[in-house]
């Protein structure tokens, strides 16, 4: 498993405190009566087939969750822009409303001209799809800052996940904010020959979209994505400061590009029909001179190698972690501890240390107890020079007063 994080102002500095969530520690999955239900988000959406559709969106919480203040995560499903739906993001959804966001797993428009994923397949038509997919999220991102009161959203602290084509959707939804980066396959185009019929292409309108047009930002402040890559990265500039987690399999059935940008999207069964993508390698100079921050995963299975749901998402724990810890750090609140008094605090939190910082950790933390993931305990002591694998580890103390704590080694 190959990792890269890049620390920078959003990220923990040293001696000089952490950052925490206004509504506490976002890691450990403390709820556990979960509720789910739907609403309509946007109304009347024209389709590719010339049609209308209401766009709904499946919303999970925790009953116990009285946080006035909370962060929301918007969740897109895979389906390769053909199919799927909203429910298939539900155990997702589950562990984060357990750990205290707000969870919203959105429909968006599907389907294309000559769809069915089947060669030979037009490129401009999927193209398209992204485009409607992309101003769908958009929509959904206002519609949820609008009621920000009624949800008990803080809107400084929406985030937004995808699995395949929902992860492809995500670069859209964070750097694709000018008209000028409107795709030419969005407009209105010659009619098509395609599968032997002939095929009308309108314009697909504004990059906003039509619906929820009420004047808040779609901008996030985070997007995490798997089994994806990234969209039209020419629509990347230094004033889109939204951070990525990115997570791929270097053996996805689909061969999804992590590398470079010279591979089609996903590239199984038309090669010459797909369009080109960018993977997070190709990427990481342009993000690290737009102090952008952007961390990585890449690994290796056969197993469940592109699926994320069910019955493949118990494999995700330990990105489920790396993507709590991740958002934990972003969501930041005025509130700020010394390290050097953290340990004198009596409520739960969540402490980001590397390699280098993880030395002073020790000399002050003497009588504490580290159980890694794995249930393996790590006592500290004075001359104790431990070596720590990087992960998530529960801090306990013999002092009663003190209650458990998080800490991240990236």
């Amino acid at each position: 498993m190959n990792k890269l994080l890049l620390s920078i102002s959003l990220i923990f500095i040293f001696l000089n405190g952490f950052s925490q969530s206004c509504c506490g520690d976002l890691t450990s999955p403390f709820y556990t009566n979960i509720i789910r239900y739907d609403s309509v988000y946007a109304a009347a959406q024209p389709t590719f087939a010339s049609n209308n559709i209401n766009l709904s969106v499946r919303i999970t919480d925790a009953s116990q969750n009285t946080c006035t203040k909370r962060p929301l995560i918007i969740l897109l499903h895979g389906g390769g822009f053909s199919s799927g739906t909203p429910a298939l993001m539900d155990s997702v959804a589950t562990q984060f409303a357990r750990r205290g966001y707000l969870t919203a797993s959105i429909q968006y428009r599907l389907g294309f001209k000559g769809s069915t994923l089947t060669c030979p397949m037009d490129t401009t038509e999927l193209i398209r799809a992204w485009y409607r997919a992309t101003q769908d999220a958009k929509s959904a991102v206002r519609w949820f800052k609008q009621r920000n009161e009624a949800f008990r959203i803080d809107t400084n602290l929406i985030f937004a996940g995808g699995w395949s084509a929902g992860g492809y959707t995500l670069s859209g939804l964070a750097w694709m904010n000018d008209e000028s980066e409107k795709p030419f396959q969005a407009n209105a185009l010659n009619d098509t020959l395609i599968n032997n019929m002939i095929y009308n292409r309108p314009d697909l309108g504004s990059v906003q979209g039509i619906s929820n047009l009420n004047g808040y930002s779609t901008t996030v402040k985070g997007i995490f994505s798997f089994s994806s890559s990234f969209m039209f990265p020419n629509h990347l500039d230094a004033d889109e400061q939204t951070a990525i987690l990115y997570f791929n399999n270097k053996l996805d059935q689909y061969e999804i590009p992590w590398e470079d940008c010279a591979q089609p999207a996903w590239n199984y069964l038309c090669p010459n029909g797909i369009p080109k993508s960018c993977g997070i390698e190709s990427l990481t100079e342009a993000l690290t001179a737009y102090n952008i921050p952007f961390q990585y995963t890449l690994f290796e299975t056969t197993i469940c190698s592109h699926n994320l749901h069910e019955p493949c998402f118990p494999m995700f724990q330990q990105e489920i972690n790396e993507i709590s810890a991740f958002l934990n750090e972003l969501s930041d609140c005025p509130i700020t501890i010394d390290i050097a008094n953290v340990k004198n605090q009596n409520f739960r939190k969540i402490i980001s240390l590397n390699e280098q910082e993880l030395l002073y950790f020790i000399q002050q933390h003497q009588d504490w107890t580290l159980t890694s993931s794995s249930g393996i305990q790590i006592k500290l002591g004075k001359n104790s020079q431990p070596h720590l694998a990087k992960g998530i580890y529960v801090c306990s103390s013999n002092d009663p007063t003190i209650q458990k704590m998080r800490l991240n080694v990236y």
